[in-house]
């Protein structure tokens, strides 16, 4: 299982700029995933949080979200490396 610290955070943060272009999100759009960040936030422990996003997400899901934390945390690591 992958870990990551606060650094690895920020970082998913600076790479969310590189992403494609968002598509217009209504306001109805924007207050449930602020109602889901919030929620996310809340989580306390590991275990919390596998519970909640297993709840959440269907296991071909949540396994694409693990593939593609994993490729940041090496996009990242790559980044780090040349520097």
């Amino acid at each position: 299982m992958a870990s990551f610290n606060r650094h690895q955070i920020g970082a998913a943060r600076t790479s969310d700029r590189h992403m494609k272009t968002k598509c217009h999100v209504t306001q109805q759009q924007e207050q449930r995933e602020c109602a889901l960040f919030t929620a996310i936030l809340a989580i306390e422990s590991v275990e919390e949080c596998r519970s909640f996003l297993r709840h959440l997400c269907a296991p071909n899901e949540l396994q694409a979200v693990a593939d593609r934390w994993v490729k940041m945390l090496v996009r990242e690591q790559a980044g780090s490396d040349q520097r």
